[in-house]
Order: structure tokens, then C-alpha cells, then sequence
């Protein structure tokens, strides 16, 4: 149900229409009132228990100082992302669980409300 805009909100002229960064699309969503914020640029790993099958997780990198990721979760505290980024091990099967980023990163929690 979002709007694609016309408007680029990434880095023009080369982005695509829509929202292209992730901050763009956490600030976009909190203020339109599609999602609440659970926990914003935490190391909390226990938040997660508050969340939802359709929430989003977005990751805030530290040293960068910006939003560099943002995934979906889905049943069973699985995630889909846009991504190999997180299936590039050899031993990965697509299945395995996944980490926060926690050397790196701190993670806002959105739970979608619209």
C-alpha cells in the first residue's frame, strides 16, 4: 500500500524512482505512520522478541554514521534481504540463522503498523 513516488529520495540522478537509502525509508515510514519505532540504534538483541513476521530491521553502521542495510523479518526469526550479503559462506544453505552485526553495526526495530 506505499506510494512509489516520482520524487527520488536516494542519491539523484542515479537512483530510481522511490526510496532508495535506507534512512530515507525508516524516517519515511515512522513520520507517515506505516511503522513504529521498538528500538532505534540499539545493541538490545532481546527487542527482537517484540517483533512481528513483516517488521523491519534496519542497520544503523556505527563507524558510517548512516542506515547501510535494512531486512525484513520473516517466521521463525528468519530474514529476507535484498542481498546475498548474508548467504555468501560456503557452508551457507539459506536457512541458517542470522546475526545483527553486533562487531559493527546497532539495529533499529520497526514494527509495521499500516
Amino acid at each position: 500500500g506505499l506510494k512509489i513516488t516520482f520524487r527520488q529520495l536516494g542519491a539523484p540522478p542515479t537512483a530510481p524512482y522511490g526510496i532508495v537509502r535506507v534512512s530515507s525509508m525508516v524516517r519515511y515510514l515512522v513520520r507517515a505512520g506505516y511503522a513504529q519505532v521498538v528500538a532505534e540504534k540499539s545493541n538490545d538483541d532481546t527487542m527482537i522478541s517484540r517483533l512481528s513476521a513483516g517488521d523491519l530491521i534496519a542497520y544503523f553502521n556505527v563507524k558510517r554514521n548512516i542506515y547501510s542495510h535494512v531486512a525484513l523479518l520473516l517466521p521463525n526469526n528468519k530474514i529476507a534481504c535484498h542481498t546475498y550479503c548474508r548467504s555468501d559462506e560456503p557452508q551457507c544453505t539459506w536457512d541458517n540463522d542470522w546475526d545483527l552485526g553486533r562487531r559493527s553495526h546497532r539495529w533499529t526495530f520497526l514494527r509495521i503498523v499500516a
